[in-house]
């Protein structure tokens, strides 16, 4: 006779990063305890659901949160990185100018801001909400 196990259901969810740089890939609970709260804030039917496990890992995410696109000092040799947890939304526009920035040996307007030197020159860009990071 087959037993009848009830209906299972994954949920994965995330966000954010420590409060410190770290390549520990190691979780922090002050992290899981902000995800957990953001989603309980959006779905508080979810209150009632175990929280099975956590993991971590290392994101490519800049001291600006923002990506880095163009050229680098090295001819013919351009940058598309740092993108972090919003590359995967984002990227479609990404690629459009970059492809731009390429055929063309000079940056898409949309993204001359995003050079490498930025960081040099300390020209960092202020939009940390539009990261989508924050919950």
């Amino acid at each position: 006779m087959a037993t009848i196990r009830p209906s299972t259901s994954y949920f994965t969810f995330g966000g954010g990063e420590p409060a410190y740089t770290s390549y520990a890939q190691r979780g922090g609970i002050p992290v899981v305890e902000e995800n957990v709260a953001a989603v309980l804030e959006l779905l508080p039917a979810f209150s009632s659901l175990r929280l099975m496990r956590q993991w971590a890992g290392i994101t490519d995410i800049t001291p600006d949160t923002m990506p880095i696109m163009g050229a680098t000092p090295l001819r013919n040799l351009y940058m598309s990185g740092g993108w972090g947890t919003g590359g995967y939304k984002a990227i479609p526009a990404g690629g459009d100018t970059m492809a731009y920035t390429i055929a063309n040996d000079a940056p898409h307007p949309l993204i001359k801001d995003f050079d490498l030197d930025r960081f040099e020159r300390g020209a960092l860009i202020d939009e940390g909400a539009a990261s989508g990071v924050a919950h």
